[in-house]
């Protein structure tokens, strides 16, 4: 079965035609950004401005960057997948190929298929046993039908999004190639820092994607299906396929959450009610601890008072002091 890795094959082949036409264009922006960069500083030396010449370092370093980037922007890109798909496995105790993973998801696919035909199969018997047909048997055929399908749309399901993300992340890849130079300047640099968090997003997903399906796949190799039809045959597999499909399907808001900090924001929500007890908790009687607050407020604000008169006071006895001088001395 290989009708994922066709599909795959075939957008490799897309995005490779997108990048030999791009690169033509990225070298002259490259060439273009080091021009500029070499006028921006000899206009600073020329007007000794400083200003100029760090903006025109700036640029030449990014130009420099730019060039090295997208000149390796196939390897690096490679790189990183792979390498976000390798932790994935190896952290979810699996033996799968990283390049398996990515180029033919109809391995993981193949795993719901195997279970799903041997539902389907056990549907079939419990049609043959009936003499109405599946229809004399609907207590035990529907539930092993709809178990069937059940585990074949979602391995179906999981197989599609591995695809469609290494799909969009060879597509912010090919964005970032034309994109990146707009982060050099402050009205463009959300714009070209984009892709860069595209990359890092879909990244992450194939990592979250790759140790879901990796301790699932682990946990499939231990379910049977029984020998009889029936809902206690299936329910096993069925709420397995149903556990697969919700963490298939919630690892883009698992990636965003591990991307953007929202984990994070997260612990301070849990964070705030503590610091709010402690508060509350700073006395044994919370409210007996006003007055004395309040007290020591108010003589806080006198000192304060007390310290912005003593330079007027200094003045004061400086003046007198002269006048005394002037009359014992006239």
């Amino acid at each position: 079965m290989d009708t994922f890795a066709q599909y795959g094959d075939a957008f490799g082949v897309v995005i490779s035609h997108g990048f030999d036409r791009l690169m033509p264009i990225a070298r002259f922006l490259a060439i273009s950004m080091m021009a500029l960069a070499l006028m921006l500083v000899c206009a600073g030396l020329i007007l000794r401005r400083s200003n100029i010449i760090s903006a025109g370092f700036m640029l030449a370093v990014t130009g420099g960057f730019y060039i090295f980037v997208i000149e390796g922007v196939m390897p690096i890109g490679e790189g990183i997948m792979e390498s976000a798909v390798r932790y994935g496995l190896i952290a979810g105790g699996s033996g799968m190929n990283a390049d398996a993973f990515l180029r033919s998801p109809d391995a993981i696919f193949t795993i719901g298929y195997a279970k799903a035909a041997d539902l389907f199969e056990l549907a079939g018997l419990a049609c043959e046993a009936s003499a109405f047909g599946c229809l004399g048997a609907i207590g035990t055929w529907l539930p092993t039908h709809v178990a069937a399908w059940v585990v074949f749309v979602a391995f179906a399901i999981a197989g599609f999004l591995v695809l469609a993300t290494a799909m969009l992340f060879k597509l912010a890849l090919l964005a970032g190639v034309l994109l990146l130079p707009l982060a050099v300047f402050p009205p463009t640099a959300s714009f070209g820092f984009m892709p860069v968090r595209a990359i890092i997003h879909f990244a992450v997903q194939l990592m979250v994607l790759s140790v879901v399906i990796a301790f699932n796949s682990l946990v499939f190799t231990k379910l049977t299906v029984g020998t009889q039809p029936g809902i206690d045959s299936v329910m096993p597999v069925m709420l397995g396929s149903l556990v697969l499909l919700g963490m298939v399907l919630g690892s883009s808001k698992l990636a965003y959450s591990l991307t953007s900090g929202a984990m994070l924001q997260a612990g301070a929500l849990f964070g705030a009610p503590a610091g709010m007890a402690v508060t509350a908790g700073r006395s044994a009687a919370g409210h007996l601890d006003g007055p004395a607050t309040a007290a020591a407020s108010k003589g806080w604000q006198a000192m304060q008072a007390a310290a912005a008169r003593l330079p007027n006071a200094a003045g004061s006895a400086g003046r007198a002091l002269g006048a005394v001088r002037r009359r014992a001395n006239p």
